[in-house]
């Protein structure tokens, strides 16, 4: 009975949560034993690997958690501050864009029968 209350506390999310070096050692040397498996026949060698992995693994996050603060990673809120709905970028288009035969207000071109007789022309 004992053994099943360690396998439930084991496997909840809270520890998971609270001791995130255990986790991912764990996890790297189920992965590690297991990726190992299906490539070689012998469980020494993916013993070895699969300890190995989740010492190293576990211990740098292990350190990591110990000496940094892990809850400073929150960013900023995102503040846009535009509502008008209108998309903003600061690249340049690029040079010579086709006007796919529509006219611009203001410019002095006979509009867009010349580049749709052209681009028939193209196209045949």
């Amino acid at each position: 009975m004992k053994r099943v209350a360690l396998l439930v506390l084991l496997a909840g999310c809270t520890f998971a949560k609270n001791h995130p070096g255990v986790t991912i050692g764990a996890t790297a040397g189920v992965i590690g034993f297991g990726a190992c498996g299906m490539a070689v026949d012998k469980l020494g060698t993916c013993a070895i690997i699969g300890g190995s992995a989740a010492l190293v693994l576990g211990g740098i996050t292990g350190l990591v958690t110990m000496f940094a603060d892990t809850n400073a990673h929150e960013l900023p809120p995102f503040e846009e501050g535009l509502d008008d709905n209108v998309i903003r970028t600061q690249t340049e288009p690029p040079p010579g864009l086709p006007d796919a035969g529509v006219m611009v207000p203001g410019s002095n071109d006979t509009g867009g029968a010349a580049v749709d007789a052209a681009m028939d022309a193209g196209a045949r």
